[in-house]
């Protein structure tokens, strides 16, 4: 059981940034996608918007990734 603990741990630490940093993006991104600036004028294209919501799925994959590797 000793031998399981650093993985979980590793495992915790993992999931805990990734919800840091998708938590943080989707604050950012999510409005831009919706159009919070286009009362400023600022019209982003739909090809912008997609771009930004799919960040998350960046960070996700990425995270995974650097889990796999580390462990």
């Amino acid at each position: 059981m000793a031998a399981f603990l650093p993985h979980i741990k590793l495992s915790k630490d993992s999931v805990y940034n990734e919800l840091k940093i998708s938590e943080l993006l989707n604050l950012i991104a999510i409005p831009l996608a919706a159009g919070i600036l286009y009362s400023k004028g600022i019209l982003l294209s739909l090809a912008v918007g997609a771009l930004l919501m799919s960040l998350s799925t960046v960070i996700v994959a990425a995270n995974a990734n650097f889990l796999s590797i580390k462990s």
